[in-house]
């Protein structure tokens, strides 16, 4: 399926940047979380009829429920606490580069009430006889416009907070000249890791123009960001390079057989739940293989939840040991346990959980590594030779095989691989303590609830959370041995 760039609704093609023009940059940080969108897009709906996107609009649904935007009363957001969603959202709320409830208050307040007003006219306000729900009279905006009136600006945030979520949840990188940008047709496909299909465009565009390579521009493709990017090669195949000529287009291609009556379903990216809980409202009936349970070392309250379990009260100490845990190389016997300890993998939102554990309740090996460390007690003689004869007293014990005592030698690295085990499960236990759902008998009726519910947004919610503790309580089981050998 073939979606033409022309009709896609980006800044570049929004009503607000032709009036506005430069003002509204497509490349400053606030275009690349999407605000600038989502108010190129209130704006479009403030317009109504009179906006060339009209037809697009009425197909949307008002908002999407995120987690953004819910109150500490709401029962989606009690049932939220102790997840890693939640954990995302907190660390969100201090960091600039992070979308947040006051994230939008702010740019709405400072940047978009000002952008807005000086895009209306007079013949706009004249002309608005609309009355969609999403929507209030541009005459009263405009009227009003640099003055603080209250009532105005609530309605004005809760739209401008609804355009974002559908930006959030719909709108996607085109290329370096759309940017962010809302694609008609494109955006009604379901997300599922086994996809069917996924999207394809030309991005090596010029950020002036939007013209391909192939076409030529007067701009000549010189200031694409930056003067050492690499050559762009074509992304998409040779087949679809004839049409990219001349429509120059966004390709939905399948990837795989599609049956007839078949759900199609898109690819949103490599995320985990918790990352589609937060931009798309909606959590996966499994766990992803990038669904994980982290302690991010940036976050100091998260580093004391470790040195409370570690035995530990020095921040500094705690950087200092995990600083030793991820510079010394992976051995062979730490690669051999991998019923214990899993992979780093970066998702697409670019996070790499280096302190953590995943959906199978299995601990990174940089975790594991900074608990054994701070049980061993000697920081400064931990090197690759003992992480590899404690990998080796661990997996002696968690797979119950006959290894070598003469394997292990005779370092105390048993006690010191007990200690450490023992330690993980304390920090286990107190996560699932955090959470809604915290034993057999709240996963039993959380899933009783998932059943009668008919809000789609709290299912997602109790889904995560169980997948949460089904993990932890896993991770729990896996070493809370009581058998080590020096």
């Amino acid at each position: 399926m073939v979606c033409p760039k022309g009709s896609l609704l980006s800044v570049r093609t929004s009503e607000l940047f032709t009036r506005l023009g430069s003002a509204c940059n497509v490349f400053s940080s606030e275009s690349i979380k999407g605000l600038n969108l989502a108010l190129c897009l209130l704006f479009e709906y403030l317009l109504g009829p009179n906006s060339r996107f009209w037809g697009y609009l009425q197909s949307l649904p008002d908002a999407v429920n995120l987690p953004y935007f819910w109150s500490e009363g709401d029962e989606r957001r009690h049932a939220l606490a102790g997840t890693e969603a939640e954990r995302l959202l907190q660390r969100a709320k201090g960091m600039e580069t992070e979308i947040s409830a006051n994230v939008l208050k702010e740019f709405l307040q400072n940047q978009g009430m000002s952008l807005i007003s000086r895009a209306l006219t007079w013949s706009d306000a004249a002309n608005s006889s609309h009355d969609a729900p999403r929507c209030f009279k541009l005459r009263e905006l405009h009227r009003y416009k640099g003055e603080c009136r209250s009532n105005l600006t609530q309605v004005l945030h809760l739209t401008f907070q609804n355009a974002f979520s559908l930006v959030s949840s719909r709108a996607f990188v085109v290329d370096l000249y759309h940017g962010m940008s809302m694609c008609p047709v494109a955006d009604i496909f379901d997300h599922a890791e086994d996809h069917h299909a996924h999207f394809e465009s030309e991005d090596a565009v010029c950020q002036h123009c939007g013209r391909l390579a192939a076409r030529g521009c007067k701009h000549a493709l010189e200031p694409l960001l930056s003067a050492s990017l690499p050559p762009q090669q074509p992304s998409l195949p040779s087949e679809y390079l004839p049409l990219q000529l001349y429509d120059d287009p966004v390709v939905i291609r399948a990837v795989r057989p599609i049956g007839a009556g078949e759900h199609v379903f898109n690819t949103y990216g490599r995320l985990s739940n918790a990352e589609l809980l937060l931009r798309y409202g909606f959590a996966l009936d499994i766990a992803t293989e990038f669904d994980r349970s982290t302690w991010n070392p940036q976050q100091d309250a998260e580093m004391l939840q470790l040195g409370a379990a570690f035995e530990c009260e020095e921040i500094g100490a705690l950087h200092r040991a995990l600083t030793i845990a991820c510079n010394v190389p992976v051995t062979s016997a730490e690669a051999a346990c991998d019923t214990l300890f899993h992979e780093i993998i970066e998702s697409d939102s670019g996070s790499t959980a280096v302190v953590a554990i995943d959906a199978e309740g299995r601990a990174s090996i940089q975790l594991w590594r900074l608990a054994l460390v701070l049980a061993s007690g000697k920081a400064q003689d931990v090197d690759e030779f003992f992480f590899h004869h404690a990998a080796i007293s661990l997996l002696r014990n968690a797979t119950d095989t006959s290894v070598n005592a003469d394997d292990i030698g005779d370092f105390g690295v048993g006690n010191s691989a007990h200690r450490a085990s023992m330690r993980l499960c304390t920090l286990f236990r107190r996560r699932i303590e955090g959470l809604q759902v915290r034993n057999a008998i709240e996963e039993e009726a959380a899933f009783d609830m998932m059943e009668k519910s008919s809000d789609a947004t709290l299912v997602a919610v109790l889904r995560h959370a169980q997948q949460e503790y089904y993990a932890l309580k896993t991770a729990y089981e896996r070493f809370n041995h009581s058998n080590f050998y020096n």
